[in-house]
């Protein structure tokens, strides 16, 4: 697997340059590079024909946004966690689909049977969702990324320690750290639940 450092290289740090810039060739690139770990991470969660439809999405994808991308830690980070995102979106799809096609049909469209969400819900979601970001703003780089991929793109601690290249108890370990540091900015909304 290509090495996932959590600083980017220089290296990376020119092909960012050169596909911000719409250069073809750096694109062919660092396709070339990262197509076949990409693909042989998704694999490991999705029928071949799937995994190859997802990194030829996140590789589009890349290129449509090249100039606009937000690409936080590294370029290797960015693509495997993009990966992940899409597997999980294809999982969750699946899942809907078969849960859908396994009810008896009763008329009822799925999810229009629920109450209204309590008043004050969306004011306690932009709440958290502040407070979140601030809490994240305090950490270093390596815990700040762990645990997007943690929780964003929710990779298990083996999942983790391969795109970074670091053991599972490494990837544990930095989760931990970083929970016990956010934990006071959160402590409120950890209380109501």
């Amino acid at each position: 697997m290509s090495p996932a450092p959590s600083t980017e290289s220089p290296e990376e740090h020119l092909w960012v340059a050169g596909l911000r810039a719409g250069r073809v060739d750096v694109f062919r690139t660092v396709y070339e590079t990262y197509m076949p770990d990409l693909w042989h991470f998704a694999r490991k969660f999705v029928p071949a024909d799937v995994a190859e439809d997802i990194v030829q999405d996140v590789m589009a994808d890349l290129w449509r946004r090249r100039e606009t991308v937000v690409i936080r830690e590294t370029l290797v980070r960015y693509l495997f966690g993009a990966v992940h995102h899409r597997v999980l979106n294809h999982r969750r799809h699946a899942r809907l689909v078969d849960a859908v096609e396994r009810t008896p049909s009763s008329g009822a469209i799925p999810g229009l049977g629920e109450g209204p969400d309590a008043p004050d819900a969306l004011s306690i979601g932009h709440d958290l969702e502040s407070a979140l970001r601030a809490a994240l703003a305090t950490l270093s780089p390596i815990q700040r990324g762990v645990l997007e991929l943690r929780w964003l793109h929710e990779m298990s601690y083996d999942q983790i320690a391969e795109v970074l290249h670091i053991s599972s108890e490494a990837a544990r370990q930095h989760v931990s750290r970083a929970q016990r540091v956010i934990r006071p900015t959160l402590a409120r909304f950890l209380e109501r639940s």
